[in-house]
């Protein structure tokens, strides 16, 4: 819930220059209720959130590997379904890696932009990577089989 909080007050700050202040206020309002309604239907239904979790991280592998994103988020969503103990520890493996990773990437460089990223896979253009990204992600395998192992 923290992070769509989190998530809406960005998108307030960064649309603040062309909206009125009005429609701000209530789409951040908005935003708000429609996490805490989300947050809550999720929490009651662990299945349902371990497998939104996984397709989430799916949508996240299938933009670094330019696949094709439906099919990614579909497959690891309906695991999470169908297995979601285990789909919940290598998620959370996958998902926790990915963040520790992305933050040493912050001082490091090279890591390219998510967005970028995503908007050239829906207009089906290749990004070109520089080498140091394949070693975040050969970081990011290894150290999600670390923690599925611990």
């Amino acid at each position: 819930m923290s992070i769509s909080y989190f998530t809406s007050l960005l998108y307030i700050q960064f649309l603040a220059q062309s909206f009125q202040r009005w429609s701000l206020i209530v789409s951040g309002v908005l935003l708000v209720l429609a996490a805490v309604i989300i947050g809550l239907l999720i929490a009651r239904h662990k299945r349902l959130s371990t497998a939104i979790f996984t397709g989430f991280c799916g949508l996240i592998a299938g933009v670094f590997l330019q696949e094709s994103l439906k099919t990614l988020t579909i497959i690891c969503f309906s695991l999470g379904l169908v297995k979601p103990k285990e789909s919940e520890l290598l998620s959370t493996s996958f998902f926790g890696s990915y963040l520790t990773v992305r933050g040493v990437s912050l001082f490091i460089g090279s890591f390219p932009n998510e967005i970028r990223l995503f908007n050239d896979l829906l207009v089906n253009r290749k990004t070109v990577y520089s080498s140091l990204f394949f070693l975040y992600l050969i970081s990011i395998v290894l150290l999600s089989m670390a923690t599925v192992m611990l």
